[in-house]
């Protein structure tokens, strides 16, 4: 299971080379800020809207913890991607030069590697419920982890939001994927 997961995350990031490489640099860094956008907005909103849908459904805690990230990253990068086409559509390179062509890759390698993180941290809230088992550690590199840690990162050295402050965000607790306890999944 683990080397699927890893395979589809490389399989993200090859893609966003790619599409990076054929839309040049301005269209790789516009998908790069949309996909960066929707991972603070689904990270962001990933406790409350969960929180909410689990009065409407009674599932374990990682799955609808994963299910709420997956349709929160989805939907707002769908509408990011709609704002930024209205607004940067006339900025597309017809023919991009080769120098356009390597920013693209660089732009669209990070898009991929965002969307392989957003892949991994689903995997991992999901991956316990599975009957076939998954385990996060056995994965060669512990990317799963990176966008909460990145996010939280960010909160307390960027906004330096005290530890105790209300405002902080509730992020999962990885290891606690596969238990029913919301207190220890939600931290």
């Amino acid at each position: 299971m683990e080397i699927l997961v890893s395979a589809a995350a490389l399989v993200a990031i090859i893609i966003g080379m790619s599409m990076g490489m054929n839309g040049g640099a301005s269209t790789s860094l516009k998908r790069m800020l949309c996909a960066w956008f929707a991972i603070l907005v689904a990270l962001r909103g990933l406790f409350p809207a969960a929180r909410a849908a689990s009065g409407l459904e009674t599932v374990p805690l990682g799955m609808l913890a994963g299910i709420t990230f997956a349709v929160l990253f989805l939907l707002a990068w769908w509408i990011a991607g709609h704002l930024c086409e209205t607004y940067f559509e006339t900025f597309a390179s017809v023919e991009p030069s080769l120098i356009d062509r390597l920013l693209g890759a660089v732009f669209g390698g990070v898009t991929g590697a965002s969307v392989a993180a957003a892949l991994l941290l689903i995997a991992a809230l999901l991956g316990p419920l599975l009957p076939t088992g998954y385990h996060r550690e056995k994965l060669p590199l512990g990317a799963d982890a990176f966008l909460p840690d990145a996010y939280r990162f960010v909160e307390t050295r960027i906004a330096m939001l005290p530890t105790g402050d209300p405002g902080r965000t509730r992020l999962p607790d990885l290891s606690e994927a596969g238990t029913g306890d919301p207190a220890k999944f939600w931290p």
